[in-house]
């Protein structure tokens, strides 16, 4: 049996063939490498814990399940399923953030994802508001700090907050007492 003679395998499509076959990666995690680049500017999946509820955080993962629904609105939304080596957590990419992101939401591609930490459900998940698509030649110092205001309602003051903003000024008043006290 001769076996014709071809080019040998780059490292991302032997570790795509490991996880098609394995299930797993064994000989490394794609995101080794890009962890310990963008380590300052990075949370890596296995730091996430539940104590950072409602915390906005960055974090890269590589894709492995997109799952696609429609809301009520009729608007296309995804819940995609992020690993690292060090762990998994669900992102939640609502369809303001996944008009512009679409394209990036594909099985095996490695993202930037910031977002703020949500664990309602029981399990901690991250809804996208900044999706980056991992590039080789990416600066880490062009990342910057990740802002811990929300990016869309940066500069927007919610009704509660307005109203209490008014009403706290203000000294409570006395209620008359409808009763009078002989004594």
């Amino acid at each position: 049996l001769e076996l014709p003679k071809v080019e040998t395998a780059d490292a991302t499509t032997k570790l795509g063939w490991e996880k098609e076959l394995l299930g797993m990666y064994l000989s490394e995690h794609p995101l080794t490498g890009v962890l310990s680049r963008l380590k300052d500017k990075v949370l890596s999946l296995g730091e996430v814990k539940n104590n950072m509820n409602g915390r906005r955080v960055r974090v890269a993962g590589v894709v492995s399940s997109v799952k696609k629904i429609m809301t009520k609105s009729n608007q296309p939304m995804v819940f995609a399923k992020l690993e690292d080596a060090s762990g998994n957590i669900e992102a939640v990419v609502f369809p303001s953030v996944l008009e512009t992101t679409s394209t990036l939401w594909e099985n095996d591609r490695i993202l930037l994802v910031e977002g703020k930490l949500n664990d309602k459900d029981g399990s901690m998940k991250i809804l996208a508001d900044k999706v980056t698509a991992y590039a080789e030649d990416i600066d880490p110092e062009s990342l910057g700090e990740v802002s811990q205001e929300e990016p869309r309602r940066a500069g927007r003051v919610s009704l509660a907050d307005s109203i209490r903003r008014e009403l706290l000024p203000i000294p409570p008043v006395k209620q008359p007492s409808l009763f009078r006290r002989e004594g």
